[in-house]
């Protein structure tokens, strides 16, 4: 048993009695688009409302109204999309002109750009759009020879129909953002092709004008679609940098290959390891006589000094500037346990530098380690 179809609302919409150019659903069902010739969009709301039972089933009733009238065309619209989410309104008119509303209170948008991560609903259907520039492709085209589009339900919604005023159908990859991509071409049409519409099971209906013609076709996928994608250029792969140019090899499709080659030297400059032990990279010595700071980094504790003989020395170098002394000399001036003195000049041999008994480096080799740290 079928549903009966009775009718919900009844009006005229346009006053001067102008035809329906297209209707469009919102995705959740709250709204409908009526594209008008008398260059108005009329947004009906649709409510529902429980009814009464019949035969064991419960019978819904609809309440449709008229609740805005968007303008701003001027021309006439030819194609109407809504957001993902109802939201918005996006249209198409016969004269290029791509116009967003908002459908809570009619308000128009003045910039497209505020729409460029918006969700759009599927599939499809506007033939002006970044989405489907690739129909535009074709050099013989006008701003009218194109009339309607549609994108394929998932899983095959990387494709899109279009129809022309010359009576062919192209299949185009969707999105489509490039001018002149690669299509089939299909014939059947004698006429221009007024309207295509794929079905939920991807079943493609065609519409023509003058032969009064309705057409089927199928979406069949071929062994050409297991073929490898072609490889883009990028433009700015193309251009040609000067050979001083230090960056000119970034972006370069051969990149890949020469950075081993133009950027060996680098190798040549870096540390094989990177040891505790005497065998270390040494830095040349950097300390400048001229400058007093530089000889309070080249006798600073480092190593296996404590941080606080370190910050102490640090704080008593930059006391005041009348009293300041070279930092070696106070260091040289540090208490010392009686004994230790004498067992150093021993082991140093008498006249030698003077060594720690724990095997640790002296001030001399921990401000070597310093510069060590400094230089890298």
């Amino acid at each position: 048993e079928f549903p009966s179809l009775q009718p919900v609302y009844r009006d005229v919409l346009s006053k001067g009695g102008d035809r329906i150019g297209d209707l469009r659903f919102s995705a959740d069902g709250a709204y409908l688009a009526a594209a008008c010739w008398d260059q108005t969009i009329y947004l009906l709301r649709i409510a529902s409302a429980p009814g009464r039972a019949r035969v064991g089933r419960a019978e819904t009733q609809w309440e449709v109204r008229l609740h805005k009238a968007l303008t701003g065309n001027s021309s006439t619209p030819t194609n109407v999309l809504f957001s993902a989410n109802g939201a918005y309104l996006k249209s198409n008119s016969k004269d290029g002109q791509l116009l967003c509303w908002s459908t809570h209170d009619g308000h128009r948008s003045k910039s497209n750009a505020a729409f460029r991560d918006t969700r759009w609903q599927a599939p499809w259907t506007l033939p002006m759009g970044w989405a489907a520039i690739g129909v535009w492709g074709d050099p013989s085209y006008d701003d009218t020879d194109v009339k309607s589009v549609c994108q394929a339900y998932p899983p095959d919604d990387g494709y899109m129909a279009m129809g022309d005023d010359q009576g062919r159908i192209k299949l185009l990859r969707f999105p489509s953002p490039f001018l002149d991509p690669p299509c089939q071409v299909c014939s059947g049409h004698a006429a221009f092709v007024t309207k295509v519409r794929f079905s939920c099971e991807n079943v493609l209906a065609t519409l023509g004008g003058d032969d009064s013609t309705v057409m089927l076709w199928s979406l069949e996928r071929t062994a050409e679609d297991a073929k490898a994608p072609i490889r883009l250029v990028h433009p700015w792969t193309q251009i040609d940098c000067p050979a001083e140019d230090p960056y000119g090899f970034i972006g370069a499709p051969s990149f890949a290959q020469q950075q081993p080659q133009q950027h060996a030297h680098f190798a040549d400059e870096l540390p094989t390891s990177f040891s505790r032990g005497p065998d270390r990279i040494a830095p040349p010595h950097m300390e400048d006589p001229e400058d007093p700071w530089s000889r309070v980094v080249a006798a600073a504790g480092g190593g296996s000094a404590s941080r606080e003989q370190g910050a102490g020395r640090q704080r008593a170098a930059s006391a005041t500037p009348g009293s300041r002394r070279p930092p070696q000399m106070q260091q040289n001036q540090r208490e010392e346990p009686p004994g230790d003195r004498a067992s150093d000049e021993r082991q140093a041999g008498g006249g030698g530098r003077p060594v720690n008994p724990g095997g640790r480096a002296t001030s001399s080799n921990q401000s070597q380690g310093v510069r060590d740290a400094l230089w890298w």
